[in-house]
C-alpha cells in the first residue's frame, strides 16, 4: 500500500517539477532576449555587438544548462506535493498529509486506523488525477511559452 501511495505522489511531484522547469526557462529566455533587445536598439554601442551578443547566448546556454540541472536535482517533498493535492481536493481532509506520516513508521508498527488512512489515500489517488494538481492547458502553456522564448532568443542573437 506504501508503494502505490509513493508512486501516486510522484506523478504529481514530477509533473510539478516539470512546470516549474518550463517556468525557469521561461524567465531565463526572456531575461536574454531582453538584454539582446537592448543591445540591438541601443544608440551608443560600445565595442563589437556581435560578440556581444554571442556572450549573451552563451550566458543563456549556461544558464539553461543551470536551470535543468537545479530543477532535476530539487525535487518537491512528498509533503508538499501533497499539501498541493488537498489543495484541489479538499475531501482528502489532510488524510493524504496523514498518510504521508504514517508511511514513515514500518508497517508492523501501525494500526488499523493508520492503515485505513492510508488505504483512504491510495482510493482516492486511482479515482482522481491528482496529476491534474497542474492542469494540462497550464502545463503546456508553460512548455509554449519557454519554447517562444528561446526562439526569440535565437531570433535576436542571429540579428
Amino acid at each position: 500500500m506504501d508503494l502505490q501511495l509513493i508512486r501516486l505522489l510522484r506523478r504529481t511531484q514530477s509533473r510539478l517539477m516539470g512546470y516549474r522547469r518550463w517556468i525557469a526557462i521561461t524567465i531565463v529566455g526572456l531575461v536574454a532576449a531582453s538584454l539582446l533587445a537592448l543591445l540591438i536598439i541601443s544608440p551608443a554601442n560600445v565595442g563589437d555587438t556581435a560578440s556581444q551578443g554571442l556572450i549573451i547566448a552563451a550566458s543563456t546556454g549556461i544558464a539553461l544548462f543551470l536551470v535543468l540541472i537545479v530543477t532535476r536535482r530539487s525535487r518537491a517533498d512528498l509533503e508538499t506535493t501533497a499539501r498541493r493535492i488537498e489543495e484541489r481536493y479538499p475531501s482528502l481532509e489532510q488524510r493524504l498529509v496523514t498518510a504521508i506520516d504514517q508511511t514513515s513508521q514500518s508497517p508492523e508498527n501501525r494500526g488499523y486506523l493508520q492503515e485505513k488512512v492510508i488505504c483512504e489515500a491510495v482510493m482516492h489517488g486511482r479515482t482522481h488525477r491528482w496529476d491534474q494538481v497542474i492542469p494540462t492547458r497550464q502545463l503546456f502553456a508553460a512548455r509554449v511559452a519557454g519554447l517562444l522564448s528561446l526562439l526569440l532568443v535565437g531570433l535576436l542573437s542571429a540579428q
